[in-house]
């Protein structure tokens, strides 16, 4: 199994947002640090707000 990227797991569940495009969840600031890991070829940094939705049911979490 590959290892996983301890800075992509949200480190909060408070203000936690979803990816508009491939719904990757993580927290604000991570999303504001490092845009999305998934789609870094659509994301433009300027406008993460843009980007990302608080609006979201439910995620996935990888145990390590």
């Amino acid at each position: 199994m590959d290892e996983i990227d301890e800075s992509a797991k949200p480190k909060s569940l408070k203000n936690l947002r979803a990816c508009r495009v491939c719904l990757l969840v993580k927290d604000v600031h991570q999303f504001e640090d490092n845009g999305c890991e998934n789609c870094i070829n659509v994301w433009n940094p300027e406008n993460v707000y843009d980007f990302v939705t608080p609006h979201f049911s439910g995620y996935a979490h990888l145990l390590p």
